[in-house]
């Protein structure tokens, strides 16, 4: 059995790709989150309970070439963006079976603002800025392998990045509260 990251190397996932995640925050979620990561593709976090029109234009917007969802989403989807459905795919396997070596200077994710001054805009963080900001936070944390970290916000939020590999990165646990 391979991994999530086999499975989007086989599709050819690789860099600068745009990959779309409308994930509930659990355990695969997570993985689906970083071996798109390693792939070097650009994380594209969607909250399904956005306005299916919003969804549609981030989608569109972004040129997504991917959708990995929890479920089939109820919204409609452009014919191009094809579906990787977590249900459908063999747990558990790794997230680092097909990863690669990532330019810093890369987009990691692409994030939209709430559009309240017109249409949502997107913005790109770079691999660079979630390293620096992982490193920051394991020297004034100082987390380490007896400790709980909370994922206390949605993954179309930047700050889960930070949650997830700040506590990953540093040993400590990640706690993923039920919704």
């Amino acid at each position: 059995m391979h991994g999530l990251a086999s499975s989007l190397a086989e599709r050819g996932v690789g860099p600068g790709d745009r990959v779309a995640l409308a994930l509930s925050p659990s355990a695969e979620g997570v993985a689906a989150l970083l071996a798109v990561l390693g792939r070097g593709a650009v994380c594209l976090p969607l909250d399904p309970a956005y306005p299916a029109q919003r969804l549609e234009f981030m989608l569109a917007d972004a040129g997504a070439s991917l959708l990995i969802a929890d479920c089939r989403p109820g919204w409609p989807l452009p014919p191009e963006v094809p579906v990787l459905e977590l249900a459908d795919f063999d747990w558990p396997a790794g997230a680092a079976d097909a990863v690669i070596d990532v330019d810093p200077s890369a987009p990691a994710a692409l994030l939209y603002t709430s559009g309240s001054s017109g249409q949502p805009k997107g913005a790109f963080t770079l691999h660079r800025g979630a390293v620096n900001r992982c490193r920051w936070m394991w020297q004034a944390y100082a987390l380490g392998a007896d400790e709980v970290f909370c994922l206390r916000t949605s993954f179309n939020f930047i700050d889960s990045l930070w949650e997830i590999a700040g506590a990953l990165g540093s040993g400590a646990r990640l706690f993923i509260p039920p919704p």
